[in-house]
């Protein structure tokens, strides 16, 4: 169980933590309307820890992975992924995307993510960092 539940809190955490979005133009531009009771007051993903800001991001990024409304982990950024026999090694197949200026998304931004992450002296998530291979040494 404490596996499975490791597995389901990281592949969350790649959904939170790892970002890039492609949107289609329309005529009238690129428009999100959220109803909020109070305002967002940080879009940094490696640093909030407020739920109106998670709401927000939540609608502007994609992870690896995300939640459908069963409950059940899948795909998003990643079109798919493999997961070794012994469930130590992750390899995930990146869907094509760009980022808002056009460049396009690659396996180095989210290794990039994953870096500043364990590294960043305010990350309120450092402790993810510690469930990746040499996560630890990284962020030392």
């Amino acid at each position: 169980m404490k596996k499975i539940m490791k597995s389901t809190l990281f592949l969350l955490a790649i959904g939170l933590l790892l970002t890039a979005c492609n949107t289609a133009e329309t005529g009238a531009g690129k428009v999100l309307n959220l109803a909020s009771t109070s305002a967002s007051n940080s879009l940094n993903h490696m640093t909030t820890t407020e739920a109106v800001n998670f709401d927000v991001l939540n609608n502007m990024v994609e992870g690896l992975t995300r939640k459908n409304f069963a409950g059940e982990i899948e795909p998003a950024m990643a079109k798919k992924w493999d997961v070794s026999a012994d469930k130590t090694v992750y390899t995930f197949h990146l869907r094509d995307a760009n980022w808002s200026n056009g460049t396009p998304v690659t396996a180095s931004d989210f290794v990039f993510a994953w870096q500043k992450l364990a590294t960043l002296k305010d990350a309120s998530y450092t402790t993810f960092a510690a469930w990746l291979k040499n996560g630890e040494a990284i962020a030392a």
